[in-house]
């Protein structure tokens, strides 16, 4: 779509404009269906947001930051709102047109949030976070939650929960890729279900890295020797089934098991990394393909499938306190109504 063809009064600055219609990273709404979309939003200006009245897109003021509400006291601006719906090409019209994708004055439904709980769509959770909003992956609502914490729970957002993980909602503020103790522990206590299920996906993830690393170093396990499996490595090495035949016959049985061990000696000396040597990227687009996680990705699977069974063991013990404490307690409750009964 033409710079031209997205208008609205009062609009963006040019310079800005035309930075942003470059980077809006795919389709962009059509003007007049835009503006109408904004006029037809289920928004209002009551606490309840029972009479609708829609945004205004004649308003530069109201398209950037201006606030309606939803219902139920909840305040949201128009990225906020068509985020929650899913709608990115409209998302994209307002971000050409000077919207903010963060919304830094909301204290509930900001983009990011909204899109991860009400929608659950990993895409416009990536264009937000793509495209200004990716420190809003570890941000909290008033009350405390994030977005991870709020869908963490729910089996429809697995895959959405997994993408916030890897893209640093677990993580310190340091930049490192760390993930911090307090942030799992606070977004993922009470849900001891959803904590078995990362932590399986997390050593999956782990062991199909370790095993690729392996094949690609050339350390895999030896296959176990069998005359017929003797048989298929020599026509494989030979590129001739017939004189695969032809040597098996020359030599003596008690000779195979030596030929086995000099075929596979022979194989791991030829590393796949040294014949891939001086083609840059080769290793990393293979990985790719195979869907293998890899850099900063890697080390925070690596780290979950360290810190989950630990933060288990954290919480059963707390679990087992919380249990003696409040017995302790109800015992402590009962001797002073034996006391109390016979104080008279």
């Amino acid at each position: 779509m033409s710079a031209a063809s997205v208008t609205v009064a009062g609009s963006a600055e040019p310079e800005l404009k035309r930075r942003r219609l470059l980077d809006a990273g795919g389709p962009i709404e059509n003007d007049e269906t835009a503006r109408q979309k904004m006029r037809d939003a289920e928004v209002g200006d009551d606490n309840e947001g029972e009479e609708r009245t829609g945004f205004d897109p004649d308003d530069m003021m109201e398209i950037k930051q201006l606030l309606r509400y939803i219902g139920r006291g909840t305040k949201m601006s128009p990225m906020g709102y068509f985020a929650r719906e899913g709608d990115l090409p409209m998302m994209r019209w307002l971000y050409v047109n000077g919207a903010d994708t963060c919304d830094p004055e909301v204290p509930t439904s900001f983009p990011m949030f909204a899109a991860a709980v009400w929608w659950g769509d990993f895409k416009v959770c990536k264009w937000l976070y793509e495209h200004g909003a990716a420190k809003d992956i570890k941000r909290r609502t008033s009350n405390g939650s994030s977005p991870l914490k709020t869908i963490v729970s729910v089996a429809s957002r697995r895959e959405l929960s997994r993408w916030l993980i890897l893209n640093g909602a677990l993580c310190g503020d340091d930049g490192t890729g760390k993930l911090d103790h307090g942030v799992l522990k606070k977004d993922l206590q009470g849900f001891s279900t959803s904590r078995r299920v990362l932590l399986e996906w997390a050593n999956e993830q782990h062991r199909t890295r370790e095993a690729f690393l392996a094949f690609l170093m050339g350390t895999l396990p030896s296959p176990e020797y069998s005359p017929s499996s003797l048989r298929k490595l020599l026509i494989k090495s030979l590129l001739s089934e017939r004189g695969a035949h032809r040597l098996l016959d020359s030599l003596p049985s008690d000779q195979y098991q030596q030929l086995w061990g000099e075929l596979l000696s022979d194989q791991k000396s030829v590393c796949p990394v040294n014949s891939l040597c001086g083609s840059s990227g080769v290793l990393e687009r293979i990985g790719d393909y195979v869907g293998i996680i890899r850099g900063r990705e890697a080390r925070i699977i690596h780290q979950l499938t360290e810190m989950l069974p630990e933060l288990d063991k954290e919480l059963d013990q707390q679990s087992v306190d919380e249990s003696s404490s409040s017995s302790e307690e109800e015992d402590d409750s009962d001797e002073s109504s034996e006391e109390d009964e016979y104080s008279y």
